[in-house]
Formats: structure tokens, sequence, C-alpha cells
């Protein structure tokens, strides 16, 4: 299953790392390249730099063949 995170502060980072010892296909998108180093450490899949509503970072996630997305932005 591919999941889509658009946002990488707490709630994202913590979803992300759950979903994918799950065994999902994980990808972050968020415009705070800090919050996404951080998470790089230790996520297998995407980490994309951008807004979450582009449609440039959404597709380099993978949206066409995307099976959720979760928002978690302020």
């Amino acid at each position: 299953m591919k999941v889509i995170i658009g946002g990488c502060g707490r709630v994202g980072s913590l979803l992300a790392l759950r979903f994918e010892a799950e065994g999902y296909d994980v990808a972050v998108i968020d415009k705070d390249p800090a919050a996404l180093r951080a998470l790089d450490q230790h996520l297998k899949g995407k980490a994309i730099r951008g807004l979450v509503f582009d449609r440039q970072a959404l597709d380099q996630a993978g949206i066409a063949g995307c099976d959720a997305f979760i928002a978690v932005t302020s």
C-alpha cells in the first residue's frame, strides 16, 4: 500500500515511521528541509521538499499510484 503524508512535524514523522514499520510504501512532503533531514535518517521511503498542494511535489511522491494521502500540516 502506498501512502503520502503531507507534513513532516511530530505527527507526520511518527505516522511515516509507523506506516513504514507496517510495510507500507511511504512518501513525505514538507517545505522545511530541516524537518525532512531529521526524518530522512530513519525513513526508507521518499522525503520530498515542497508544498503539499504543489502538483510537481505530488507527482514526485507518486500521487498517481497512491492509496492514501494524509494531511498533517498546521
